[in-house]
């Protein structure tokens, strides 16, 4: 059996990296599946401090498998294949470890989403961005409506998703969608080597405090700390990101796929009030006086 994901770990930080190069590192159902199953591994790795995920043979990732797409499946077939990729965004999201994307070449479509769902972007300067669902009359997936809109704001990123034009990187660093360019073949080596130094950063805090205070961070911890902060990132409004992935999974078509029509709908999106503060009480006061009136 072929691998497709590749991990090397040294000093506290894996590198996780996409290797298909039949396919430019398309997301297919094994490649998906591979993918969640080393992710989980990491996650519950506390030897592992921090992540860089790239991808090999000079690009990150050409977007979702269309070979794959084109083939005949049920309804039952094509969601579960969105709930698997729902999955590997929700462990990179929840990590509770710093996650950077290093980008050579093209990150197209959902291997564009996948790029977004870390915590920071690192671009070579022959980086190229692009999503293509629009092309397709496809709704971005793997979160993209809700990461693109974090990063550069809402009027620009329905520029970009409905124009599916590409962003050289230049661009994306002038606007904020990437955070650093490097020189074409060394977006991994930068990566690591800020992800290599918040490695290590974590294991002195870990092992060089005094007892007193190694018990209060031990408790707080720094990779606790770092959890509770991306969490935070990922639940604020709009809506939640979970809601999100809920949604375009609801509206899931026949082939795994969600059509344009579903694109206000999900866009617009807001979690109950509820879930956000107790409003119902002014909403009966409000109902009581015009009865009584």
């Amino acid at each position: 059996m072929s691998e497709f994901v590749r991990v090397e770990s040294a000093d506290g930080l894996a590198v996780v990296t996409l290797d298909n190069a039949k396919t430019r590192n398309a997301l297919s159902r094994e490649l998906l599946l591979e993918l969640a199953d080393k992710l989980e591994v990491l996650r519950a790795d506390d030897g592992c401090r921090a992540l860089v995920l790239t991808g090999a043979h000079g690009h990150f990732c050409s977007g979702g498998d269309v070979s794959g797409m084109a083939a005949q499946r049920t309804l039952p077939m094509g969601r579960e294949r969105m709930l698997v990729a729902h999955r590997i965004v929700r462990l990179i999201t929840g990590m509770g470890k710093p996650v950077v994307a290093a980008v050579e070449g093209y990150a197209a479509g959902a291997g564009f989403s996948l790029a977004l769902a870390a915590d920071c972007v690192v671009a070579a300067d022959s980086a190229k961005f692009v999503s293509s669902f629009a092309k397709v009359s496809l709704l971005p997936d793997l979160g993209l409506m809700w990461t693109l809109p974090q990063r550069i704001g809402l009027a620009r990123a329905k520029r970009l998703l409905m124009s599916a034009r590409v962003v050289a990187a230049d661009e994306a660093l002038r606007i904020g969608l990437v955070d650093e360019v490097a020189p074409a073949g060394q977006a991994v080596a930068q990566a690591s080597g800020g992800q290599r130094a918040l490695a290590a950063s974590f294991a002195a805090l870990q092992w060089l405090l005094p007892w007193a205070v190694f018990a209060l961070a031990a408790w707080l911890g720094p990779r606790r700390t770092a959890r509770n902060m991306r969490h935070t990132f990922v639940s604020t409004r709009p809506a939640p990101l979970p809601c999100r992935l809920a949604l375009v999974a609801r509206h899931c078509t026949w082939d795994g796929r969600t059509p344009c029509i579903a694109w206000r709908k999900i866009a617009r999106v807001r979690p109950p009030r509820s879930f956000w503060s107790n409003g119902s009480a002014k909403q009966n006061s409000i109902r009581r006086r015009s009865k009584n009136g």
